[in-house]
């Protein structure tokens, strides 16, 4: 009824959880969107009583800082959206998302509240402590490796000069290491293009062969007669099946060919990427299969193994994290 009087969603309000990421964020984003509602409820008598009212109503102080923390709190909700993601790659978005959030989301903007101010340069000093995005060390993690193995973030503007060349000279390191595990190079060093060429000239081949053949019957017949050519074999016989083969593709080459071609937008999907691109950059393949698949957080895997996934299911997630403390307590010491 006070949502319909305010106009506003009829919309339930949502509480905190420590156990659930981001749901600080959907508290204040649902308490603001109905401030008004909330304050209509707690001046009426008949619904609220004045004791509670006082317990419950919120200073104006307290609904500044909750506007002034959203916007912070929502840029954190979008790259913990991307990096938990499980349908699609998720590690390779691990230093891209935190250079944007911390370029463009947490540096402290002028005017803002001291709470916000803290509470940013906390989260900012957390995150360079825990990732080093900064660091030529880093080149060796894994996400740093799939960014690049990544067309989204292959050109890794989000890292200085140092940091694209160490791993750019680790991926080369990597595509060394895979090619010496198979024994050789399992990548076929002929293109699509010599490929075709090589059966044009195969072809020709066999035309000029089965020419041979009847000219020598046509000797046999008519001395006099001379062997036909026609212009296939005649330019096989010209030129040589050399004169169509490639140059070899040698890993420097193909990690050239790869860093030179455009990013693909945010949005697409790098796997499709590579299915059209796999026999253009065959050892670059090898290695996206096994940089791309890592998952940037460990979220999946303990909602299926954790003792806490085990216990709790969806139809329980909503528990007082009191009791979900004592439920795992009492699942680990029976």
């Amino acid at each position: 009824m006070f949502q319909v009087d305010q106009t506003l969603p009829v919309h339930r309000l949502i509480q905190y959880c420590r156990t659930r990421w981001n749901s600080i964020y959907d508290m204040f984003d649902r308490l603001l969107e109905q401030r008004w509602a909330v304050a209509a409820v707690l001046s009426d008598r008949s619904v609220t009583t004045l004791s509670d009212a006082r317990t419950l109503d919120l200073a104006d102080d307290s609904w500044i800082v909750m506007e002034e923390m959203l916007p912070v709190l929502r840029s954190l909700k979008c790259a913990t959206t991307a990096l938990c993601g499980e349908s699609g790659v998720s590690s390779s978005m691990i230093y891209p998302v935190t250079a944007t959030l911390l370029t463009k989301h947490l540096p402290v903007a002028p005017g803002e509240s001291e709470k916000v101010a803290e509470y940013k340069q906390t989260v900012s000093v957390s995150l360079k402590r825990r990732l080093k995005p900064d660091e030529v060390e880093s080149a060796k993690n894994v996400p740093f490796i799939a960014s690049f193995l990544d067309p989204r973030h292959k050109h890794l503007k989000f890292a200085n000069d140092a940091l694209r060349d160490a791993v750019k000279a680790r991926v080369k390191a990597r595509v060394k290491e895979l090619l010496s595990a198979l024994g050789a190079d399992a990548r076929p060093e002929i293109t699509e293009d010599s490929s075709s060429s090589s059966s044009e000239s195969a072809r020709g081949s066999s035309a000029g062969e089965s020419e041979s053949a009847r000219g020598s019957a046509a000797r046999g017949s008519a001395a006099t007669k001379r062997p036909r050519y026609d212009n296939k074999s005649a330019m096989l016989t010209l030129f040589g099946e050399e004169y169509h083969a490639e140059e070899p593709v040698t890993p420097e080459m193909e990690l050239s060919h790869y860093c030179d071609e455009k990013c693909i937008a945010p949005h697409l999907d790098p796997l499709d990427w590579w299915r059209v691109n796999e026999t253009k950059y065959g050892r670059l393949a090898q290695l996206a299969r096994s940089y791309l698949c890592v998952p940037a957080t460990s979220v999946p895997s303990e909602r299926v193994f954790s003792a806490a996934g085990l216990i709790l299911n969806r139809l329980r997630s909503w528990l007082h994290p009191d009791h979900v403390d004592q439920l795992i307590f009492l699942n680990k010491n029976n």
